[in-house]
Formats: C-alpha cells, sequence, structure tokens
C-alpha cells in the first residue's frame, strides 16, 4: 500500500465524517433543553407555520414537569439586537390561532420575556428561531425567574439558570 494511497483514504474518511457530521446538525424543532437551576423545567419547539403578524414559524414550549403545566412563546422581533418572545396560548389547543398584530400581540399569562441563545463555540444568536435553522446549545431566559414568581398561577419558585440542550429527537 502506497503513503498516496493512506493519504487519499484519510482524505475521504475525513469528508465522509464532515459530511455525515454536518447531516447530524439538530435544528431548532428537533432540539430539547434542560434548565440548569431546575431539571424539571424544559424548553422544546414547536412548528406552527407561518403565522400572520408573527415573523417566525416556531413556538417555543415551556414545560414544568410534574405540574403539567406548559406555557408558550411566539417569537418577535423588533429594531433591537435581541429577540422578545410573547406568551401566547396553548398552541396544540383545538382551533389555535395566532393572536394579530395589532398592539396585544400575546393572549398568555405571561407577557413577554427575553430569548438569548449562543453555540458551544460562543456564537451568539441574533436571528429569530426558525425551523430548519441549527439549534444553539445554550438559552438564557433572564427574565424566567422573575415571569414564573409574577405571572405564573400558582407562582414556580426558581433560581436563574441556563437551558442546556441535552438532546435531539425528530420533530413532533
Amino acid at each position: 500500500m502506497s503513503f498516496g494511497y493512506v493519504i487519499y483514504r484519510a482524505a475521504a474518511l475525513v469528508v465522509g465524517l464532515t459530511a455525515a457530521a454536518g447531516s447530524w446538525a439538530c435544528s431548532f424543532e428537533q432540539a430539547h433543553y434542560r434548565y440548569s437551576a431546575n431539571p424539571d423545567i424544559e424548553v422544546s419547539f414547536r412548528k406552527v407555520g407561518k403565522q400572520s403578524d408573527w415573523i417566525s414559524d416556531l413556538a417555543l414550549q415551556l414545560k414544568i414537569r410534574g405540574s403539567g403545566r406548559s406555557y408558550w412563546f411566539l417569537f418577535d422581533g423588533g429594531a433591537a439586537r435581541y429577540v422578545n418572545m410573547i406568551s401566547v396560548e396553548d398552541v396544540t389547543a383545538p382551533g389555535w390561532t395566532a393572536p394579530d398584530g395589532d398592539g396585544s400581540r400575546g393572549r398568555g399569562s405571561l407577557g413577554s420575556m427575553h430569548f438569548f441563545a449562543w453555540s458551544k463555540k460562543n456564537v451568539f444568536f441574533e436571528t429569530i428561531p426558525k425551523s430548519g435553522q441549527p439549534a444553539p446549545d445554550t438559552i438564557f431566559l433572564p427574565d424566567l425567574a422573575e415571569t414564573l414568581w409574577y405571572r405564573a398561577d400558582p407562582r414556580v419558585g426558581v433560581g436563574h439558570g441556563l437551558f442546556v440542550r441535552d438532546r435531539c429527537a425528530k420533530p413532533l
């Protein structure tokens, strides 16, 4: 076996592994996250299709395991360099429709929160999440503790933490 052949085989292996790794990228609708301050709190995304007055085709589900409670958010953008989420009713409920952009925006009980996300290489996600896009490794909802304490009924007490991606599954 010649040295050139070994180099050729090694290069083919690297190209193959790189292509396979690219096909393993986790999209938003496949990503699942656990909260570092309380592993019973989790975040996932659901494709809701294009909604008039909304930029993203995804909804974020904030679920508190064991309590049966879930909160849903749609993504909202503005002139700022960060992403807002607006609380809405359960997007899986029969007949659900997204609220229109008449100023009231959301009909959910939690109001709005900020959404920050980044990769393992500390690349900050500045765009609104959309289906098919690679999902971040870490999500930070800086308003979460206050929102769950002051707006959730009953109140939920949690410390500050990060949502860390713990798995990538097939979308619902």
